[in-house]
């Protein structure tokens, strides 16, 4: 049984892109900032930009869509490849985290190309378990991945089928 409550709560990015804008600084040692577009009610892309404000680059990007009260599904990552093996994709899926908490979720769900054996080793050493490849998709190219969340809010864990 799913758990249901009565207005979702909006992602709040003040409290992680910070931390996860300081990472891509650091990288790029080029100032790194956050933008948000909401696309629908479900949907949320996150992208890293960095450089001088007059002519900034897209440098990263990652897509939140909520599939239930209790599962987010996490897609289109992509980082630039001059700052790919830098450890930037842990500082996004902290902040995938913190959003699936604050959303009080508690599953999220990732897609990975079968053929990225760089991001499914550090998920993998991150906590994340393959679940298996996308149903109905003739060509298995991509992994489901799934994390538990453990979350401080007052909502009951729910069961999840995959």
């Amino acid at each position: 049984m799913i758990t249901t409550r009565a207005k979702d709560p909006e992602p709040d990015p003040n409290e992680w892109k910070d931390e996860l804008c300081s990472a891509f600084t650091k990288a790029s040692a080029s100032q790194a900032t956050l933008a948000v577009r909401v696309q629908d009610r479900l949907t949320t892309t996150f992208f890293i930009y960095n450089g001088p404000h007059n002519k900034p680059r897209r440098v990263a990007r990652f897509a939140l869509r909520r599939v239930n009260d209790a599962v987010i599904l996490s897609c289109h990552l992509w980082i630039a490849p001059s700052l790919r093996g830098k450890g930037l994709s842990h500082a996004i899926d902290k902040a995938r985290l913190a959003v699936a908490r604050q959303m009080g979720c508690t599953t999220l769900i990732a897609t990975v190309h079968t053929d990225n054996e760089i991001q499914l080793r550090a998920m993998r050493n991150r906590g994340w378990i393959t679940a298996g490849t996308i149903p109905g998709v003739k060509a298995p190219w991509i992994y489901l991945m799934y994390r538990q969340i453990t979350t401080t809010a007052t909502t009951k864990s729910s069961r999840v089928d995959i």
